[in-house]
């Protein structure tokens, strides 16, 4: 054998062994670049962080819903209701914020002496209240009476209101549902303002 044969058969088993190792040292590479990538948490991202969202989403979505239902009303404004009759005898006025109602008396004849006006109370009230006032160019010793009526009963009557008197009237309903107001005066030039009237629990 020469010198060439052997050169060259030595040669060729170093260079088997040289890609052996450089092959093996790819693999080693590719896989170290490839497990962080197929295990563990996305760069940048904290595990617990993650598991703890994940908890709290579902605990929020597995939580009962409860529903809130609106409060019953424990007042009721007339000014806020539509009358039943003799709306046309009627209308809002007076200081703001005060839910005012304008009635104007009658011409005061003896055929005309009284304005109604009745609603339909919506509920169970056990309470009338409000204030009137008389006002107009009525002479000071005219007379207004007010009278309010709950289920066909009279529950209030004041008989002696005169120009610029502020009253307080109240009554008790006793559950009735239905409210009827009667304004009577002597003369045509009075006018009553009922302040705050409304229905209580």
């Amino acid at each position: 054998m020469s010198i060439w044969d052997r050169f060259r058969g030595g040669w060729t088993g170093h260079a088997v062994v040289i890609t052996g190792l450089t092959v093996a040292g790819l693999l080693i590479a590719l896989g170290a670049w490839l497990l962080p990538r197929t295990g563990g948490p996305p760069e940048g991202g904290d595990s617990s962080t993650s598991e703890a969202s994940s908890t709290t989403e579902r605990a929020t979505s597995q939580a009962p819903k409860t529903s809130r239902s609106p409060e019953r009303s424990q007042i009721r404004y007339l000014s806020d209701m539509t009358p039943v009759t003799g709306g046309s005898f009627i209308g809002t006025g007076g200081p703001e914020g005060r839910h005012g109602l304008v009635i104007e008396c009658a011409s005061g004849q003896s055929y005309d002496r009284s304005r109604e006006v009745s609603w339909n109370i919506p509920g169970a009230y056990s309470t009338l209240a409000g204030r009137v006032t008389v006002s107009g160019e009525m002479d000071p010793e005219h007379n207004v009476q007010l009278e309010w009526f709950a289920g066909g009963s009279r529950i209030y009557n004041n008989s002696t209101l005169t120009l610029d008197s502020d009253t307080e009237f109240n009554g008790g309903l006793g559950g009735a549902h239905d409210l009827r107001v009667r304004l009577t005066c002597s003369s045509s030039a009075g006018v009553a303002t009922l302040l705050d009237a409304s229905v209580q629990r």
